[in-house]
């Protein structure tokens, strides 16, 4: 039979009664509710320790990463590949398909890759660490003792969101408090599993393990099970992908990331803490001035920065201009950037005498063939002219000698 239970929410004068199966509706936590307040703590200083710069970043700029052009700007920046989206399609089947294909069909084919690519390449959104929701509704002094565990009560009503769903919890020291975060995630994948997460955390994701992962370069595996364990505003996932950028700034390592589908939320993360000098000099460097574009673009959207309008045609010189006007602008005093942009502009400036010189090589190749084909047509008029000389004489030699 089912258990009928009151749930005091407010004082005497409002009463909230639930109706709740003793099968599906509550579980026994097996924790303190000291201890788990403790931990709570000493997790909420770790995570602010090692993200204090998160901390003082304005909400509002979080909002900015669900904009259309901000979104356009970094999937160009992403250059989805399908080759490397798409790598291990073909190892899961034991035989190969070979199929043949009109051009329209392998248009079509091609099409759908790169949408499939496109999905699988979605970006994780990039959010605020999560409030915590911890508050204390009643306290009932006759219940003290009462149990030496705490009891969760949830609402199961089907098709609601997870954020949404009511969820108590009566300390063994008869408080009514709603359900933190830590217990409400360990009791929704309970209640509503989801394939690639547990109920506790793996040890990859901290100690000697993360380091690990990180040292071994693994930044996708990583963050791919993050996704997977964790919600996008959780801090152990924030702090995960933190320190995955942080490695691979340090290391220079951004094209471990690129097209994946978080490369998108590293070059956001980098622009948020205002920090893109390494990233320009590593793109410079690897002779994507159009991609130092479209991240200056992305900086001045977040952060409000006047620029001169973004070239439409990216020839070098004025793409160098404008990542100077952005220096300028910032007061960057790298050395090793300005250095990467006069690099650039000494590579262009050589290819294009080397593409003169080719251009005059060229031409003066084009006009010794014309002259070489005047000639030949004048040798050709001389030619003809002896021909008709000797059919003449020939003609009147045979007269003579008739």
């Amino acid at each position: 039979m089912g258990l009928l239970c009151t749930i005091r929410t407010l004082p005497s004068s409002s009463v909230k009664s639930f109706i709740i199966t003793h099968s599906d509706l509550v579980l026994r936590a097996v924790c303190n509710s000291q201890n788990r307040l403790a931990h709570a703590a000493s997790q909420a200083a770790s995570v602010n320790s090692s993200n204090g710069a998160t901390a003082s970043i304005p909400e509002n700029k979080y909002e900015l990463f669900v904009r259309p052009d901000v979104q356009d700007i970094l999937k160009k920046l992403t250059a989805i590949d399908p080759h490397k989206v798409l790598p291990n399609l073909t190892k899961l089947k034991q035989t190969r398909e070979i199929t043949l294909m009109t051009k329209e069909q392998l248009i079509q084919a091609e099409k759908a890759a790169l949408e499939r690519a496109e999905q699988l390449s979605q970006m994780p959104p990039v959010l605020p660490p999560r409030k915590e929701c911890e508050k204390v509704m009643a306290v009932d002094s006759q219940l003290s003792g009462l149990s030496t565990s705490s009891i969760v009560f949830t609402d199961t009503t089907l098709g609601l969101p997870e954020r949404e769903r009511v969820m108590v919890v009566r300390t063994p020291d008869g408080a009514l408090m709603s359900a933190p975060w830590e217990v409400r995630d360990r009791v929704l994948q309970v209640y509503y599993p989801r394939s690639g997460r547990r109920v506790k955390p793996a040890p990859m994701f901290s100690g000697i393990y993360l380091e690990n992962l990180i040292k071994e370069r693994r930044y996708k595996y990583l963050l791919d099970s993050a996704c997977c364990q964790y919600e996008p505003d959780h801090p152990d996932f924030i702090k995960i992908t933190h320190q995955v950028y942080e490695d691979c700034e340090a290391r220079e390592t951004y094209h471990a990331l690129l097209s994946t589908r978080h490369y998108g939320p590293m070059v956001f993360y980098f622009v948020l803490q205002k920090r893109v000098t390494n990233l320009l000099k590593h793109l410079l460097h690897q002779n994507r001035p159009d991609d130092c574009i479209e991240v200056i673009k992305l900086y001045s959207i977040v952060w409000d920065l006047e620029l001169a309008s973004p070239p439409e045609t990216y020839s070098i010189k004025v793409m160098t201009s404008f990542i100077q006007n952005f220096i300028e602008k910032e007061a960057i005093t790298d050395v090793s950037l300005l250095r990467e942009i006069k690099i650039l502009s000494l590579r262009d400036s050589i290819s294009s005498s080397h593409s003169e010189k080719i251009s005059a090589d060229e031409a003066s190749n084009s006009d010794s063939e014309s002259d070489s084909s005047s000639s030949g047509s004048e040798s050709d008029g001389s030619s003809s002219e002896s021909e008709s000389d000797s059919e003449s004489g020939s003609s009147t030699d045979g007269k003579y000698f008739k």
